[in-house]
């Protein structure tokens, strides 16, 4: 769920009496600022009588307004400002004050309301959540998001801020017990709602959060640490060393001080430790995104698991979460964004890929994953004894440079792997000290049996520890290597050693994935791109609607082919080409019929060629038959039997070049391509000896006109 809307909702107008009192205070009615400049005392009762909330003696008023006047005077003076400030108010339909002889208070009945009321809610439900976790259903949630962002943007200062009554010590004395108690209350609601922003991997929102935070409240360290921990983790360290520059600068000058060595602590970390980086592939699969990175979108509940398991893991409970998901449905720019994060959380992170022939280097992914955090360290030899540094030379051969008197017994193979991944377990554990480490293996499916057996030993081992280890594993579920067991087998005995282990198929974009993802580009995008066109149409919601919607029917939500199909009406500036047309839903549908970007074709290719014979068939019926033929006559084009067509459209289906399954109003079950325009992509770069022999087969094999087969 996204927890920020596109377009921010303008400021409420309250119909009743409203009373600001976080910072100066302010009275309107139905948004019209009432004055109290000739009575502060009426100021004062009011506010007294709203945020009490209950009853209140006539005798216990006057002496918090009067403490120095004597009990007939003080009763006096209370009747005068009383009258005062009924005139004030005289103005509302309702009167909201509830007068009698002895006491006074607000009339419930009449409209009154204050900036504090969102505060109370949100803790309210904060504390509810804590004491009941499982109360936390989806329609709470969206009122806890609701009244932190009202409390948060309502927020001006101090409770009653430069307002005090000079002639009532006992006033100002509830005056300052109200603002302790607001300040904590608001330092929670700025922490949680900048932390549920940050879990749900919106960096930027939170920053905008955190940074508003500081600018009222500049003195701060825990909201200074939360910028400084989220600039960093956006890969923006100098503006996280600045912002420490700029808050040791203000305690130096206002108060003689120095930050915390907390403080001071993060910003070593920040300044010394290196971004996340994504381990080079060694056969590059698809080409990056590489005019475009675009908002990270669509993945809010499985970033917010990972910081959970990042939390249950820091805590001593080891953790694995398995992602699985099709080329191009945003594996690792996922876990990219989280290891982003996790770089200023002072962790240790190590990071590995397997690929396509990685089973002739068995041990690849765990050797890149090692061999980097190894080469850092000034003496590894005090992390791990004699014994198993020499085992662990054996995936590191450059240790028996730097440690020439390694002795390496002989043994059986079985023998080395266990005692390979012993000496990994013993080093994970000597680098976890004290801090969390993140394993990160890349692309298992190319993997080799022998590192998943290795996996499996190693959660099995800092289980038994009880390690502060977190272990993110990414795969696709279309290519196993035939000497590994099948990877959805593997996963279950996985689940089974660890019933906590936390498994991710990722979906594709939703329509409002899509939307939003355009909706954020055209903040982004160069003037001269989309920010023209969306200028002129900024008042046509249904606009982008119409775009997203159209994107969704020709990718299926495919995130590469979503991203790429955008990136390339940005690059043929088709958005800004249109601004002086009447845009219009056929209008934007040509712009898409008639765009087919270089890199999806070479993705469709590139998975085309790596599947079944069979595989190849089908979709080449497909391609010919259109996606209406039966079961039977798509059998027959493409010469298999009922069996290897059930193969290959399992094969097709589980790689996502085919559509799992059609919509429940789409009877009987259509043939879909994930990408609509696959079949143009095949007619044009398939051998074409193969495609007329099947086209051949299609005409003697069908009863369909051939017309209107083959238009």
């Amino acid at each position: 769920m996204r927890l920020t809307p596109y377009v921010m909702e303008k400021t409420a107008i309250h119909n009743g009496l409203h009373l600001s009192l976080l910072g100066p205070p302010e009275v309107t009615n139905a948004g019209e600022i009432m004055h109290f400049s000739s009575s502060r005392k009426a100021l004062a009762l009011l506010i007294y009588l709203v945020v009490e909330g209950q009853v209140q003696s006539r005798q216990r008023l006057a002496e918090l307004l009067w403490p120095e006047s004597d009990a007939i005077h003080a009763r006096a003076a209370l009747r005068i400002t009383l009258l005062e400030l009924r005139k004030i108010l005289e103005v509302m339909e309702h009167p909201p004050l509830l007068i009698d002889r002895n006491t006074l208070s607000i009339n419930v009945q009449a409209e009154v309301t204050s900036d504090l009321q969102a505060v109370q809610t949100s803790l309210h439900i904060l504390k509810t959540l804590a004491n009941n976790p499982l109360a936390a259903t989806e329609e709470l949630r969206i009122q806890l998001l609701t009244h932190l962002h009202t409390a948060v943007k309502h927020y001006r200062g101090s409770f009653l801020d430069n307002f005090s009554l000079r002639d009532s010590a006992a006033f100002d004395d509830w005056v300052r017990y109200q603002r302790d108690y607001w300040h904590q209350s608001m330092h929670m609601v700025f922490e949680h709602l900048a932390q549920l922003h940050e879990r749900a991997g919106e960096l930027k929102q939170a920053i905008e959060i955190v940074s508003r935070w500081l600018i009222l409240d500049p003195f701060n360290e825990d909201a200074c640490q939360q910028l400084m921990s989220l600039q960093a983790a956006t890969g923006n360290r100098i503006a996280a060393l600045q912002t420490f520059d700029h808050y040791r600068l203000l305690l130096i000058d206002e108060i003689g001080a120095e930050p915390s060595s907390a403080t001071i602590a993060l910003k070593e970390r920040i300044r010394t430790s290196a971004p996340a980086e994504q381990p080079a592939k060694k056969v590059p699969q698809i080409r990056a995104f590489s005019r475009l990175l675009p908002p990270f979108v669509g993945r809010a509940p499985e970033y917010n698991t990972l910081v959970e398991s990042f939390n249950r893991a820091r805590s001593g409970m080891p953790q694995v979460i398995t992602l699985e998901g099709v080329a191009g449905s945003g594996k690792t720019r996922l876990v990219t964004e989280f290891l982003q994060w996790c770089s200023v959380q002072d962790t240790v992170i190590l990071q590995g890929s397997a690929f396509e022939g990685s089973a002739l280097l068995p041990f690849q992914p765990l050797i890149d994953a090692l061999r980097l955090r190894v080469e850092q360290e000034n003496a590894p030899d005090d992390l791990l004894a004699d014994v198993w540094l020499a085992e662990l030379s054996r995936l590191l051969p450059e240790l028996r440079e730097r440690y020439p008197d390694l002795v390496l017994p002989y043994n059986e193979d079985a023998i080395i792997r266990t005692q390979i991944f012993e000496a990994v377990a013993r080093l994970c554990n000597a680098l976890a000290q004290n801090r969390v480490l993140i394993l990160f293996l890349d692309d298992l499916h190319w993997a080799h049996h022998n590192l998943l057996g290795g996996i499996y030993y190693l959660i099995q081992r800092w289980q038994q520890s009880c390690s502060p280890i977190l272990v993110i594993l990414s795969f696709r579920p279309d290519q196993e290597n035939p000497p590994a067991p099948s990877l959805t087998d593997w996963n279950k005995k996985l689940r089974r050693l660890m019933p906590s282990v936390v498994h991710f198929p990722l979906s594709p974009f939703e329509p409002s994935d899509i939307l939003y993802l355009l909706q954020s580009l055209t903040a982004n995008i160069h003037a001269k791109t989309l920010i023209p066109f969306m200028t002129q149409f900024s008042t046509n919601a249904d606009l982008l609607t119409i775009l997203a919607g159209q994107l969704y029917e020709l990718t299926n939500g495919h995130i590469f082919y979503t991203i790429e199909t955008i990136n390339c009406l940005i690059e043929n500036k088709a958005f800004s080409s249109l601004q002086n047309v009447q845009h219009t839903h056929e209008r934007m549908k040509e712009l898409l019929r008639n765009m087919l970007p270089n890199s999806i074709q070479e993705h469709i290719l590139l998975s085309f060629k790596q599947v079944t014979s069979a595989a190849q068939a089908f979709c080449i019926a497909i391609t010919i038959l259109g996606p209406d033929a039966t079961f039977d006559q798509l059998c027959r084009t493409a010469n298999l039997t009922e069996n290897e067509a059930l193969s290959a459209l399992d094969e097709l289906q589980c790689i996502g070049f085919l559509r799992k399954s059609a919509r429940q109003d789409e009877q009987p079950y259509r043939y879909l391509f994930t990408y609509s325009k696959t079949s143009d992509i095949l007619k044009t770069t398939v051998s074409q000896a193969r495609y007329q022999m099947m086209v051949r087969r299609a005409k003697s094999t069908t009863n369909v006109p051939l017309a209107k087969v083959f238009p």
